[in-house]
């Protein structure tokens, strides 16, 4: 009996033994793979690695090492090119290159950097980096100025404010003529031009501000009331800082002028001019116990014209007084 049950033991293990080995043969089955094993070096990159934005960055922004990484996966952007390409382009590859330093103007994301992209090292970060040497940044409420809202980071312009004046008044008054110009001549409606901003700058470009208008209280759910504004700021001569903020004072009405942004601008020297001078008018005062007279000389090489009589305060017009008499 036990020796019946041998001869079935030995049978089965060599049946097995027999099926697994044909298995193996056919490829069917074969040895584990070793989880642990080395996988196969990958290709190294051909060309100079270059560090790219990981995300988009704003003008004016001083460089750091996060800004060469990507915000989903936290590694370096790089990218790889020839050493052709990258001297063709202008590339910085280097990071000390780099770090520090301040962006002149947006750049996207997965964008390379070049020296035409940064502001020279030791510029200060912040609003202040976009404005020129020897000139002063000046916030404008945006919605007061017509033309400035197309412009962009960069672009240079000039600034006209203008205010209406009674010419006609004004002249007869003083008995002159009007001036010579066609506008003045043919409307009963005039202006003074003024040029307020020779060559200003946009160094931020329109944008919209809350600004709070109340107190929490006054708010529903205890949030602080606003309203938007628009706002731009631009780079301004120091001498025109004055001129500006009293053209704003009297609500005058401003107007942007863009200037041409093609390479040989640089190379003009042009001026925009403001209204015609008016006629020079001199005016001699003659005071003869409580009256006083003005008389004015509205034509070169002519005599005076009695202007006003003033007696006892009270300002009258006279009749034109002969100058022979």
């Amino acid at each position: 009996m036990i020796a019946a049950m041998t001869m079935i033991v030995v049978a089965v293990v060599v049946v097995a033994g027999l099926t697994l080995g044909s298995l193996w043969a056919l490829g069917i089955i074969g040895p584990k793979e070793n989880p642990q094993a080395e996988a196969p070096a990958k290709k190294k990159p051909e060309g100079m690695p270059i560090p790219l934005t990981g995300r988009a960055i704003p003008a004016y922004t001083q460089i750091t090492r996060e800004h060469f990484l990507d915000p989903k996966t936290g590694e370096e952007v790089i990218t790889y090119r020839s050493e052709e390409a990258v001297k063709k382009a202008k590339i910085l590859t280097k990071l000390s290159d780099i770090l520090g330093r301040v962006l002149i103007h947006d750049l996207p994301a997965n964008y390379a950097f070049r020296d035409e992209d940064l502001f020279p090292k030791g510029t200060r970060p912040g609003v202040v980096a976009g404005v020129p040497p020897g000139k002063r940044a000046f916030v404008l409420p945006a919605d007061k100025v017509q033309g400035i809202h197309a412009l962009k980071s960069g672009d240079h312009f000039d600034l006209l404010g203008s205010t209406p004046i009674n010419l006609e008044k004004a002249m007869a008054k003083l008995k002159a003529p009007l001036p010579d110009s066609v506008l003045a001549q043919n409307s009963g409606k005039h202006a003074n031009v003024r040029v307020l901003v020779q060559n200003g700058v946009v160094v931020v470009p329109v944008m919209v501000r809350e600004v709070p208008t109340g107190s929490a209280a006054h708010g529903k759910g205890g949030v602080l009331p606003s309203k938007p504004v628009q706002e731009v700021t631009i780079a301004v001569e120091p001498e025109e800082v004055a001129p500006l903020h009293e053209a704003l004072a009297i609500q005058a009405t401003l107007i942007c002028v863009g200037r041409s942004g093609q390479k040989d601008e640089a190379k003009t020297k042009s001026v925009t001019p403001g209204s015609p001078p008016g006629p020079k008018i001199h005016t001699m005062e003659v005071i003869m116990g409580n009256k006083r007279q003005i008389y004015s000389f509205p034509t070169p090489g002519t005599g005076p014209r009695d202007a006003t009589t003033v007696e006892s305060g009270i300002l009258s017009p006279s009749a034109e007084t002969d100058p022979k008499k």
